[in-house]
């Protein structure tokens, strides 16, 4: 075998067990650290919440939902955001919702830019857990 045959093996071995180390990290990560069954009662909460409100009552109670979430609990964010999405899906439609709320893809290229504003909406500044809560409204706005 040449040289750089080994060194290509050696190369694609190494990326196989970073891939082996990702998919394996990730399967622990929601097996142990996400509670799954608060996830999916958060949901099945935020689906009959939306039924008695309309889309600007789902951003009222997510304002108040996210008060005591940190980064680091990310069962609880993940949950505020899974209410949230259920909230938006069975709520009764708030005419100018959706006016001004950037489009979800686009605000990617502009720093989150947009999720930015609509969490100062709510009453938080600089919060990346209010990002990825914020994020389900851009998606319900933009169709996606």
């Amino acid at each position: 075998m040449s040289k750089n045959v080994k060194i290509l093996l050696v190369i694609l071995g190494i990326f196989a067990l970073l891939a082996i180390g990702c998919v394996g990290g990730m399967y622990l990560l929601g097996t142990y650290a996400i509670d799954n069954e608060a996830i999916t009662k958060a949901r099945n909460d935020g689906l009959e919440f939306g039924r008695s409100t309309d889309n600007a009552g789902c951003d009222v109670k997510i304002g108040t939902m996210l008060s005591g979430v940190k980064l680091t609990e990310l069962s609880k964010g993940l949950a505020v955001q899974y209410f949230f999405d259920g909230c938006l899906e069975t709520s009764k439609k708030t005419p100018g919702y959706c006016d001004g709320v950037a489009n979800a893809f686009a605000d990617i290229f502009n720093d989150d830019k947009g999720k930015e504003a609509q969490c100062r909406k709510i009453g938080y500044v600089d919060s990346p857990v209010c990002r990825n809560v914020i994020d389900e409204k851009l998606d319900f706005c933009s169709g996606l």
